[in-house]
């Protein structure tokens, strides 16, 4: 759950990184995630999504797997995907 996260990365001091089973486990809400994320990278931890074979170690990092997952919910919209369809 989203409550055990927060607690858990309010000090991260020993631990290298975060293990997630996927990104997706990430919460909806674009600013929580972004909390969640720069709060875990600001204490110099990684954050290691398994099933995507991704590694987050700094902002540049986070922004792409921002960017995933904003394609991914379009692409999981099917209103928002016959609007791309009728578009290109």
């Amino acid at each position: 759950s989203y409550m055990v996260l927060s607690g858990l990365i309010k000090d991260l001091k020993g631990y290298a990184g975060l293990l997630m089973c996927s990104m997706h486990m990430l919460p909806t809400n674009i600013k929580r995630r972004k909390e969640i994320v720069n709060r875990i990278l600001d204490q110099g931890s990684s954050l290691h999504f398994v099933l995507e074979r991704i590694v987050v170690k700094d902002k540049l990092d986070a922004e792409s797997v921002e960017t995933l997952l904003n394609l991914s919910s379009v692409s999981a919209n099917p209103e928002t995907l016959e609007l791309l369809r009728n578009k290109l």
